[in-house]
């Protein structure tokens, strides 16, 4: 408090300890406090222009993800489609299972249509690799 009562008379000290200005020296002055206030809008300005400028950076950034991540959906169904047919086709071949689990293979089914022949040959298989 005692500083907040004492500033009053400090500034007066100070304005009588420095010589009086000439007039073209209190112009001179006047214009550069104003040169310094514009200098100063202008800095907030630029300041407001910067941070705009990083906000709209950013939303860029986050469009772009989104747009990457869109593509990668888009690029992603179809393999998801070839996928699915995969799935489909391991599906037909496990249906064609033989009622005792042996697989039978396009040649086999060719070349031995019988399907006892071919159990038979598996189970000889199956022996002769024990």
């Amino acid at each position: 408090m005692l500083e907040h009562a004492m500033a009053p008379m400090l500034e007066e000290l100070k304005n009588l300890s420095q010589p009086s200005t000439c007039v073209s020296c209190q112009r001179l002055q006047k214009r550069n406090s104003a040169l310094e206030g514009l200098m100063m809008e202008k800095h907030v300005r630029a300041m407001v222009i910067s941070s705009d400028l990083r906000l709209l950076q950013d939303d860029t950034v986050r469009l772009q993800n989104l747009l990457y991540r869109q593509q990668l959906k888009n690029e992603g169904k179809p393999i998801l489609d070839d996928i699915h047919q995969k799935i489909l086709s391991l599906q037909a071949q496990l249906s064609s299972l033989s009622v005792n689990g042996f697989m039978t293979t396009p040649q086999k089914q060719i070349s031995c249509p019988d399907i006892k022949c071919l159990v038979n040959r598996a189970m000889a298989e199956n022996k002769s690799g024990l």
